[in-house]
């Protein structure tokens, strides 16, 4: 995999121990992510995350009730299918702010101003499982109106899970839960 961001990096340094809670072997790491760990949500739906071409990760979203899509990301939070991150190490800690070029299924494309803030270093708990992590907040901002996103950064393993995210037009947020981690079955 690519650098981590600096953003990240910084954050990694501050926090103590690193790793999932060795304890139990079931514990996805980031040397799991070549061969894919699954991330199961509370609604049935999952998402899958494996090293992709160039070091950067693939995401397969799964929902329960839908056709996969497929996205390739850097760092497993910028998706590069819909927009250019930001060059590996540039951008300033503790957020990042840039254009984007949101590409969507039918064809239509839409360049939206977006912000990823990071926030303080934490644990996550899932599936019995501990990882060093952070929040992150992503607002996207474009003609066609706003998105707003939020995410689980889990640092050892180099990939973020999305955890709420809110149209225009939505009364409140819809919150996603992960569940379990786990390692990936072959698509």
């Amino acid at each position: 995999m690519g650098k981590v961001p600096a953003a990240v990096a910084a954050l990694i340094i501050c926090m103590s121990g690193s790793g999932a809670s060795a304890a139990d072997a079931t514990c996805p790491t980031q040397a799991d992510l070549g061969a894919g760990i699954r991330v199961d949500y509370a609604d049935g739906s999952s998402v899958r995350y494996r090293t992709g071409d160039g070091g950067n990760v693939e995401i397969t979203e799964v929902p329960d009730d839908g056709e996969a899509v497929l996205l390739q990301s850097r760092h497993g939070l910028y998706d590069l299918s819909a927009f250019s991150a930001p060059a590996a190490g540039g951008e300033p800690a503790p957020a990042w702010t840039g254009r984007v070029t949101i590409s969507t299924p039918d064809g239509r494309r839409e360049t939206m101003t977006v912000v990823y803030v990071f926030g303080a270093p934490e644990t996550a708990e899932i599936g019995g499982c501990s990882y060093p992590s952070v929040n992150v907040k992503a607002s996207f901002l474009g003609e066609g109106g706003w998105i707003w996103q939020e995410f689980t950064y889990f640092l050892d393993l180099g990939f973020g899970t999305l955890t709420a995210s809110q149209f225009e037009g939505d009364e409140m947020p819809l919150r996603s839960e992960p569940v379990a981690l786990a390692l990936a079955a072959a698509p």
